[in-house]
């Protein structure tokens, strides 16, 4: 395996640690919950696993979804773990059904599409982590 995740203990839930309850640690429940913390709600996600999936769960996501996560403060650890491409193909068995680009436009940093190598919720996760753990600080000083 060319990536182990770190692995998270389970922790029972403190009764006044958080605003809000997220139900699922996949790409929409992980941009909601930082969504809410980057603008100072305390947020807890539950999550039946204990580690980021093995495997990447999206093969691609666009420019425009990378906006949103540049938004929400995790692209950029989404795009150093990627790789930018402008053109897709996809193929039934040995004959191409689809082809289509998306070239990298003059007023975007961002390319038209990445190739996700680590999942999605890894980037999310990270920027969350870090975003909990400096209020955490914050609080305690």
């Amino acid at each position: 395996m060319y990536f182990t995740p770190r692995q998270y203990p389970f922790r029972a839930l403190d009764s006044d640690a958080r605003d809000v309850i997220v139900a699922g640690g996949g790409p929409v429940g992980l941009a909601a919950a930082l969504g809410l913390a980057r603008r100072g709600v305390a947020v807890t996600v539950l999550e039946d696993g204990d580690s980021a999936c093995y495997g990447s769960r999206a093969i691609n996501i666009s420019r425009h979804s990378l906006e949103v996560l540049d938004r929400l403060g995790a692209g950029a650890a989404l795009a150093a773990r990627a790789l930018p491409w402008t053109t897709g193909r996809s193929y039934y068995r040995d004959t191409e059904v689809l082809q289509f680009d998306m070239p990298q436009l003059l007023d975007s940093p961002r390319p038209g599409w990445l190739l996700v190598w680590l999942p999605l919720a890894l980037a999310l996760w990270l920027e969350l982590d870090a975003r909990r753990r400096a209020a955490v600080a914050a609080r305690l000083h």
